[in-house]
């Protein structure tokens, strides 16, 4: 094919891929996927929090003793 001005490709390949039935055909599947996957995503992750935990804080202190021995320590260095 030879058209003035413009560049055309005639393959089957391309002719595939610009065909606009095709094209439709594959956004939805591109959704329908991925809307599948997170469905799947969404049941996995309410299986590994559905266990009964709860969230503890953990709270590091240092005792008044080991503090005065650090800090003498740290005026004995300076």
């Amino acid at each position: 094919m030879v058209a003035r001005g413009a560049l055309v490709i005639s393959s089957p390949v391309v002719n595939l891929l610009l065909d606009k039935n095709q094209m439709i055909k594959g956004v939805i599947f591109c959704v329908i996927f991925l809307v599948v996957q997170l469905i799947g995503l969404n049941y996995v992750d309410n299986r590994l929090n559905s266990s009964p935990k709860e969230a503890r804080q953990v709270v590091t202190t240092t005792p008044a003793i080991n503090r005065e021995e650090k800090e003498k320590k740290d005026s004995r260095l300076s």
